[in-house]
């Protein structure tokens, strides 16, 4: 059965990425892929290779044929905003973590994202706090991505905070 050996080739991608073989995880999601081209764990795997190896468009044709499928999936939306972000495409990588946020206003990846967009890609770094600090009431204590947001909350001035005492010397 071909959905069958399409799993098998997921997995044994998995188990490629945990040893650290990008380049042999990636040829086991492809032959997964090729099997059947509907397994959407081997394309969201595919993708996130391809995200993470700076192939930005491979990954936005990952996302979008799991998307195709299934046009709720948050997980496949918010990694597709992701890979858009990285084509320098931010108004669209926004209406994909708004997307998410309306069916789902506290979801963790979705807030993360989009604060990430707020703070570093379009010019709403101020209002980014305000982004991550959701993430931060929405999101469960292990996130992978809290010490992160934490980080920049310390980096970002808070608009709102007293300014810092002065010390002494001249005026």
């Amino acid at each position: 059965a071909p959905g069958l050996m399409a799993e098998v080739r997921n997995e044994q991608g998995l188990l490629e990425l945990d040893r650290g073989d990008t380049q042999a995880a990636f040829q086991a999601f492809e032959q997964a892929i090729a099997l059947d081209a509907a397994y959407e764990p081997a394309r969201m795997n595919m993708g996130s290779v391809l995200l993470h190896a700076g192939d930005f468009a491979g990954a936005v044709a990952q996302y979008e044929a799991v998307l195709e499928q299934h046009p709720d999936d948050p997980a496949a939306r918010v990694a597709y905003g992701a890979a858009l972000r990285g084509q320098g495409e931010h108004r669209q990588a926004r209406r994909q973590y708004e997307r998410v946020l309306e069916a789902d206003p506290e979801n963790a990846d979705a807030l993360f994202n989009l604060a990430v967009l707020q703070a570093e890609f379009v010019d709403e770094r101020t209002e980014s706090r305000a982004t991550f600090q959701r993430y931060l009431d929405a999101a469960p204590r292990r996130h992978p991505k809290r010490e992160q947001a934490e980080e920049y909350l310390q980096l970002i001035p808070d608009p709102n905070a007293p300014p810092p005492p002065r010390q002494g010397g001249p005026p």
